[in-house]
């Protein structure tokens, strides 16, 4: 069994000591113990810690003589350290340790008073996470004109959010996050941000981060001149500073990286995974939404999606205008927010669609509307693998893509693919004929599939895992 530490920034702090050993010694047959450490301090325990039984630790490998004294080697971290950046978490460590939870019978930041050896820990990428604890602590550095930060769930599960200058200001940019990961000196920098990724992982590998990680999730529109030339300028040095590549599919993969890369098998493939149980179709809850927002007897379409130019909302206005000419009886919603949201709010007013088309803007239950509509639009200029359209089809939603989607993002029958070169009246067409489709619960066949977030995450922590065992020689 291999144990990893992973270094926080009080690690490399001059007051921590490594190589530092802690026995504990068994009273009797209990549970009650003491201790014996590598400083020579000691202390009689019996009122405060609870024995480490083997019962209790299955996959630990214990000595011959654990029922009588256990001893754990690693490094003692200070409880002093001040975090520059100002955070109030300043009394311990800044990102932790793995399988370690704070030594307090209360929680920070919750008040709560709990047995912390009882709670299970958790993992926020897994939707089966809780709010003691988890393998790995995780901050995100975020650009300060992003539309959407998700800062409660972030914050409440010990994560930290820095707010960055947006890329444009490039020197700010960099200067931001070299501080940023020098100070806390992270083992791990993971950019998502596909040919942009250039600028965070230079600056990580200036700031002599070990693993920089690039993970590609998109590709290009034909339809972005200027977008696309940053794009086709930045593409041959995405693998200048990173040493190690993810991608969300093949496809997004060999669109950064390219074709002889990926197939060196250099990239690993992370689905866009879910929570497939959060999407499973409910009847109860279809009916409940469609009475709530007044869709009872209606066809509904849907589309989720930020308000810009690779979404494509003006093709997909002009094909919905299409379906209501043949179907007054239809509605069209539309969930996101973006910079365009108000040209598309009047096209659609010169189109004389206010009262079909609904703009639901951010949903945090989103979940719940999926099982209200009927069927879901895609016409995307570009993508890598749309998480939205993974929901879509767990809850069994009949899906229409473009076919600029990767065909990868195909999961159940009742998707299919088509060109925009065939016009918004095709694709109404198309669309009507899912009308008298009967829905079926798919969140097992996606699961099975290999888009389930707990099977995903575990995956992700393996390779976490291992990158820093071979990094820092723990494997």
């Amino acid at each position: 069994m291999n144990w990893y530490t992973l270094a926080g920034s009080e690690h490399y702090d001059d007051k921590a000591i490594w190589g530092y050993e802690l026995t504990y010694i068994r009273n009797g047959n209990g549970t009650a113990c003491s201790y014996k450490d590598s400083l020579g301090k000691s202390d009689d325990m019996t009122a405060m810690y609870k024995y480490a039984l083997k019962e209790n630790y299955p996959l630990h490998k214990f000595d011959a003589d654990a029922d009588k004294r256990v001893t754990v080697k690693g490094t003692l971290l200070v409880n002093d350290s001040k975090d520059p950046y100002g955070s109030s978490a300043a009394a311990y460590p800044d990102f932790g340790y793995v399988d370690v939870h704070t030594n307090s019978s209360t929680v920070a930041g919750t008040g709560e008073n709990v047995d912390l050896l009882t709670v299970p820990v958790g993992n926020p990428y897994t939707g089966n996470y809780n709010k003691y604890g988890d393998g790995f602590d995780l901050d995100w550095a975020v650009d300060e004109d992003s539309t959407y930060i998700p800062q409660e769930l972030i914050e409440e599960f010990g994560g930290r959010i820095y707010i960055i200058p947006p890329y444009q200001h490039l020197f700010s940019y960099m200067k931001t996050l070299i501080k940023l990961f020098k100070t806390n000196k992270y083992s791990i920098v993971h950019s998502h941000i596909n040919s942009l990724s250039i600028f965070p992982l230079c600056a990580a590998q200036i700031a002599k981060v070990k693993i920089r990680i690039a993970h590609s999730h998109s590709s290009s529109g034909n339809n972005e001149f200027k977008r696309n030339i940053i794009k086709y300028i930045l593409r041959p040095f995405s693998k200048v500073f990173p040493n190690c590549f993810f991608a969300c599919s093949n496809f997004a993969g060999r669109w950064l990286f390219g074709k002889k890369f990926i197939d060196s098998g250099k990239v690993i493939i992370l689905n866009n995974a879910i929570d497939t149980s959060k999407f499973s179709y409910n009847k109860e809850i279809r009916k409940s939404i469609r009475k709530k927002e007044n869709l009872e007897g209606k066809f509904v379409v849907r589309h989720v999606g930020r308000f810009v130019n690779q979404k494509n909302h003006e093709f997909l206005i002009d094909i919905f205008y299409e379906i209501h000419k043949m179907d007054k009886n239809t509605e069209l919603l539309l969930f996101g927010d973006g910079p365009l949201r108000q040209n598309i709010e009047i096209k659609v007013k010169n189109l004389k669609l206010e009262s079909n088309v609904k703009f639901m803007g951010i949903k945090q239950n989103i979940n719940e509307y999926m099982q209200a509509m009927d069927i879901f639009l895609l016409p995307l200029f570009y993508e890598g693998l749309p998480v939205v359209g993974v929901e879509a089809q767990t809850s069994g939603l009949s899906c229409i893509f473009s076919t600029n989607v990767t065909e990868e993002a195909k999961l159940i029958e009742d998707t299919i693919y088509i060109d925009l070169d065939k016009g918004a009246k095709y694709w109404a067409e198309q669309a009507l004929q899912f009308k008298e489709t009967q829905r079926k619960d798919k969140s097992s066949l996606i699961a099975e599939r290999g888009f389930d977030i707990k099977k995903e995450a575990r995956k992700l922590q393996n390779y976490y895992l291992n990158l820093l065992g071979k990094e820092y020689g723990t494997n």
